[in-house]
């Protein structure tokens, strides 16, 4: 007598029998893993290259402070009475760095960046600044002058502006004889003890320093 098949080997017989219910899974766990992984990857390179350019902005950075330091210090280092002393320091990077008070008369700054720095009480006599960025700097009592902040003569461009000073703090500063041809002054702020060219009508004041 032929014994009575189990539950169990009858369902293990239909799961032989009907291959497309077991295959189907096997093609959506494959699938599955392949996006996972695909998407684990994707992820990771995303992360790696946000991080890559992470450490490559930082090491900008580090290398621009590296070099304004630098610049910083060749420019104090000329600092004297001496007016006759060479301040070469035509387009070096000197944004946001304390000049304040130096004694830099006759200095050669055309091209640089001085941008938010601050140059206040500073002997700029005779100074160059030709196509200079001092936009939003300090020049509060500054001496600056028969300071040149005019266009650059060997460009021979009537057409190109002069020094930037756009935003600049010009309270109590000396501009006598300074040559400001084509020199921008927006919103510049100045007070009555501000000494301006002969014949220079200045823009209006910004109301605040």
């Amino acid at each position: 007598m032929a014994k009575p098949e189990s539950g169990k080997t009858t369902w293990w017989r239909e799961t032989l029998s009907s291959p497309e219910w077991w295959l189907h899974n096997i093609i959506v766990a494959v699938v599955v893993g392949l996006v996972v992984s695909v998407g684990a990857i994707v992820g990771q390179f995303w992360i790696d290259n946000r991080r890559e350019a992470r450490y490559e902005a930082l090491e900008v950075r580090q290398a621009r402070q590296a070099e304004q330091l630098q610049n910083l210090q060749f420019v104090r280092s000329g600092s004297s009475s001496d007016p006759a002393q060479d301040r070469p320091y035509a387009a070096l990077d000197l944004e946001g760095q304390e000049l304040g008070a130096l004694k830099l008369a006759g200095a050669d700054f055309a091209y640089a960046n001085l941008a938010h720095t601050n140059l206040s009480h500073a002997n700029l006599a005779g100074a160059k600044f030709n196509r200079a960025n001092l936009r939003g700097s300090d020049l509060t009592m500054a001496n600056l002058t028969g300071a040149d902040l005019s266009i650059d003569d060997f460009l021979n461009d009537p057409d190109q502006p002069g020094a930037t000073l756009d935003d600049a703090n010009l309270r109590g500063t000396d501009l006598t004889g300074a040559d400001l041809a084509r020199a921008s002054l927006n919103n510049v702020y100045y007070d009555a003890s501000t000494k301006w060219p002969a014949g220079f009508s200045p823009p209006p004041s910004r109301a605040n320093p």
